[in-house]
């Protein structure tokens, strides 16, 4: 099947599942250094994933979800993206949400950015705004 112009080939894989594969007029991406938007014609390029929210847009809508750590390749309009684990935002609790973001911000709040564990918590406390923040694009919707 031929792909139409202006779209980009999305896959979104984690290790259990294919989460998504179709063709897509865009999709925004969490990386290291901000929030990036892939569109059709975009240069090729290799780069890491952090935990945030994915904005992926269809010709008829968008979806969000959240993602976790991995790595996102662009090349010839085909996106492959390859994260730890995703979450839509039914499946997301949101008590435990807060949770994990006190919990996290506690232990942050007792290590430097030298320490060993710092850069695992602050993974956690990045996760846990990420599901927060879904949770209210959804309900300002």
């Amino acid at each position: 099947m031929a792909k139409k112009q202006g779209l980009i080939k999305l896959t979104l894989v984690t290790p259990e599942e294919a989460v998504i594969h179709s063709e897509v007029v865009s999709v925004i991406l969490p990386g290291k250094e901000g929030y990036f938007e892939i569109l059709s014609g975009h240069t090729p390029f290799l780069t890491q994933i952090v935990p945030g929210i994915a904005t992926i847009k269809f010709e008829d809508g968008e979806k969000e979800l959240c993602v976790s750590d991995g790595y996102a390749s662009v090349h010839d309009d085909v996106v492959d993206v390859i994260v730890d684990a995703t979450e839509w935002p039914e499946e997301i609790d949101p008590e435990r949400a807060n949770i994990l973001k006190e919990e996290a911000q506690k232990k942050l709040m007792q290590l430097t950015q030298f320490d060993i564990e710092y850069k695992k918590w602050e993974n956690r406390l990045r996760k846990a705004e990420a599901r927060l923040a879904l949770l209210e694009r959804i309900k300002n919707k």
